[in-house]
């Protein structure tokens, strides 16, 4: 049997779960680690989260851009690709390009939402 005491990576733990459960995990991690813990109940908040793997194409980026979101769905974005960076084709966790994290009451609408920032990144190549 294999368990691991910790969240789960991406913001899983700090972004995702307090919005679908509305109990921040990270503080129940700690609290549990000191020997705090209290049995907590968490009701589900009617929210729906959606978190997306933003995959470049190949080649050598010369200009990368992501354009601002106006959108309170938009919860969390991070783009670990940079110019200069060579994207190759995603063998592994470690090849993808960023994330985007956005919720909504209605699930279909945080998709949207995730790739609608997607679309709008601007990426040119060498």
């Amino acid at each position: 049997i294999e368990f691991a005491n910790r969240g789960g990576g991406v913001c899983i733990s700090s972004i995702v779960n307090p919005v679908i459960s509305g109990l921040d995990t990270c503080q129940q991690l700690v609290a549990d680690s000191q020997g705090k813990s209290e049995q907590r109940r968490f009701e589900r908040t009617k929210k729906y989260a959606y978190l997306k793997y933003i995959n470049l194409k190949p080649g050598r980026i010369k200009n990368l851009h992501v354009c601002d979101i106006q959108n309170q769905g938009v919860i969390f974005t991070k783009i670990w690709s940079k110019p200069g960076d060579i994207i190759s084709s995603i063998t592994d966790a470690y090849g993808r390009s960023g994330v985007v994290i956005t919720c909504s009451d209605d699930a279909d609408e945080a998709i949207e939402l995730a790739q609608e920032f997607i679309n709008r990144i601007e990426v040119t190549y060498e």
